[in-house]
């Protein structure tokens, strides 16, 4: 495998390492994970194509996720996160009986107050460089902008990226993923700017 380098820039403001029970959830995860040993399933939570499903079909509310009233919130956990968490589960017991090797599911950590988009993505990086030796990409990943960032530090960082048949997900072919789903993002009402910039990215990132 490629040595890995130090964690690189990305022009999003990640989450800073001071917050207590941040570090407390990677004390969690180190006291049971060696270093590089897990793998880790990249999977929506609060987005991905159900959240587009919901946008289109029913109504659901263009406000930023962060930023949605109560009622709001109920709605979109009960079409969208609850589903996305039962799917992802299920790929990642079955990666746990195929594989044998510890599987980190991001998808079972529930909501933190006051963490917003930006601390997930800072701490989900950092869980990634400490502890994971491949990442598995559930179905529909490209639509989730968490994703799309987890799988351009994975792939810039030189660890093996599958798509959750085991099949290599190399930076080419996941590009043509991302670029493929935008025409349906922007269609939703969504701002595909940040995944146009993961593309860009990514085109740096050898194949």
């Amino acid at each position: 495998m490629p040595e890995r380098s130090s964690p690189k820039a990305f022009p999003v403001s990640l989450g800073g390492g001071s917050d207590p029970l941040r570090n407390l959830l990677l004390e969690a995860y180190d006291s049971i994970l060696a270093s590089r040993s897990a793998i880790y399933c990249s999977a929506p939570i609060t987005s991905g194509q159900r959240y587009i499903e919901w946008l289109t079909q029913s109504g659901g509310s263009r406000n930023l996720i962060d930023d949605y009233s109560p009622s709001e919130r109920e709605q979109h956990r009960v079409r969208v996160i609850e589903p996305n968490r039962a799917h992802a589960r299920g790929i990642a017991d079955d990666l746990r009986r195929r594989t044998r090797k510890p599987v980190i599911d991001p998808t079972a950590i529930g909501p933190v107050s006051g963490w917003r988009q930006t601390d997930w993505i800072g701490f989900w990086e950092e869980v990634i460089a400490r502890f994971a030796v491949e990442l598995v990409f559930v179905e529909g990943w490209e639509y989730s902008y968490g994703c799309t960032h987890e799988f351009w530090f994975a792939t810039s960082e030189g660890i093996p990226t599958f798509d959750e048949t085991g099949q290599p997900l190399p930076a080419s072919r996941g590009a043509h993923q991302i670029d493929a789903v935008l025409p349906r993002l922007k269609k939703a009402g969504i701002d595909a700017t940040k995944f146009e910039r993961i593309l860009g990215l990514l085109r740096g990132v050898t194949p």
